[in-house]
């Protein structure tokens, strides 16, 4: 019930956004949402980690987790809506380089097991993508490269 409400407010505070009239205003209003919108996409990345011991849910407890994961997904993609493609790539791709360097300096048994954390990065940039600058040569080539290395 809860986060019917929050979902509602959040849909009523991002359409009032995009409303607003003229432009110029919009982003004013906008750019002062912009840091709470930033750890938004922190709170939202986050959330979409997988609990662990996720192997042994039960595919109805699986499936919860999914549609949850979809509504976080959601609103990281109103997040691009509101601050740009580009601000949003960069605020989960560069979290998700830091999480690279961090599981590679574990031990290598430890390396396969601890995935949760690139995972809900990779998975909040698919959730991006749509926005995603077809210039951008900072996090998309990292992806690229980092993508055959996974297990």
């Amino acid at each position: 019930e809860i986060a019917g409400i929050t979902l509602h407010f959040w849909n009523g505070f991002v359409m009032g956004l995009e409303e607003l009239e003229p432009f110029e205003y919009r982003q004013i209003k906008i750019d002062s949402f912009a840091p709470q919108l930033t750890r938004l996409l922190a709170i939202c990345t986050h959330l979409l980690r997988y609990p662990v011991g996720v192997e042994d849910l039960s595919p109805d407890r699986l499936d919860d987790i999914e549609g949850i994961r979809l509504y976080f997904a959601d609103t990281i993609e109103d997040c691009c809506r509101l601050l740009g493609g580009e601000v949003v790539l960069r605020a989960t791709g560069d979290p998700l380089q830091e999480e690279c360097r961090r599981v590679a300096s574990l031990p290598p048994n430890q390396q396969l097991s601890d995935w949760h954390g690139m995972e809900a990065y990779l998975y909040a940039i698919q959730a991006v993508s749509r926005y995603t600058p077809p210039d951008d040569q900072r996090v998309i080539p990292f992806v690229m490269g980092l993508i055959p290395q996974l297990p």
